[in-house]
């Protein structure tokens, strides 16, 4: 099992998959999910998030159109993440911004 680990941590599909997952997390996932379940949001239901998902949409299309835009070297939370929120894990971040030069299909 640990032998399978290492191989898959030195696989470059594996860990632009791995990076992906990481970038989607911290530009999408984690602060739409601040804005749907963090402090305020009780009497918050689907009903009337319809701005919030509009935004949602025009962010994930903003990435279709400069895909590069979370992974420049000049990006942070300010111009890579949805709503401009500090990263939740900036080490993961970072973590990814150390690999991509390795990952060609980043």
């Amino acid at each position: 099992m640990e032998a399978n680990l290492k191989a898959a941590l030195e696989d470059i599909p594996t860990l632009t998959e791995l990076a992906v997952l990481t970038l989607y997390g911290q530009t999408i996932s984690h602060p739409y999910m601040r804005h749907v379940r963090g402090p305020g949001t009780e009497e918050l239901n689907m009903l009337n998030m319809g701005p919030l998902h509009e935004e949602v949409k025009e962010y994930m299309q903003n990435i279709i159109d400069k895909p590069g835009l979370p992974l420049s070297p000049n990006s942070s939370y300010k111009t890579g993440a949805l709503h401009g929120e500090e990263w939740h894990h900036a080490e993961a971040v970072e973590a990814v911004m150390k690999l991509a030069p390795d990952l060609p299909y980043l």
